[in-house]
């Protein structure tokens, strides 16, 4: 089933279809119903996605569970957009410290997501670099410029292969989050 989409009129356009979709969780047709927009709080209160609901209410027979469509510039988990994670990591790489980077890149008061999504992307390295198959940098770095050599041959590799907007670009082919 999809997940990410170009713009709302895409999802609109897939939602109009269901009939035809299965329920990725009980594997049963025509159950699948439209059942409202996806709104964030940093998205003021235009729609970010759709959500699905697998019905299991009068004669369906579904599992009752609600599924999400996005916009492919949207990470779920997360209050801000994939060009500001983009941003942020591009700040990061080019030598920028992790507070500043994430302050410049949000605008935020505090930096306190800014270790949280270094770890997240740490641990999905490999799944990225598996994408395009770099060779690994022979460069020598210490321990604590370590990451930035990885995340930034990883990135350059990533924008020569999906090219800007990254995060949603990614997030359509591969139909997974970003982070």
């Amino acid at each position: 089933m999809t997940t990410y989409f170009s713009s709302l009129q895409d999802i609109e356009r897939y939602t109009h279809q269901l009939q035809h979709e299965t329920c990725q969780h009980c594997k049963h047709t025509q159950q699948l119903l439209s059942h409202g927009y996806i709104r964030k709080k940093s998205e003021g209160s235009s729609p970010v996605g759709k959500r699905i609901f697998c019905s299991n209410r009068h004669p369906h027979t579904g599992c009752g569970r609600t599924l999400q469509l996005y916009l492919a510039s949207v990470v779920p988990a997360l209050h801000y957009p994939g060009s500001v994670l983009i941003a942020f990591f591009l700040a990061f790489i080019q030598g920028i410290t992790i507070t500043k980077a994430y302050l410049t890149a949000t605008g935020a008061c505090s930096a306190r997501n800014a270790f949280r999504w270094l770890h997240k992307a740490m641990a999905r390295l490999s799944h990225f670099r598996s994408l395009f198959h770099p060779p690994l940098s022979a460069q020598k770095a210490s321990e604590s410029s370590l990451k930035r050599v990885l995340l930034g041959s990883t990135f350059q590799g990533l924008l020569q292969h999906f090219s800007e907007p990254l995060c949603s670009r990614l997030q359509l082919k591969l139909q997974r989050a970003f982070l």
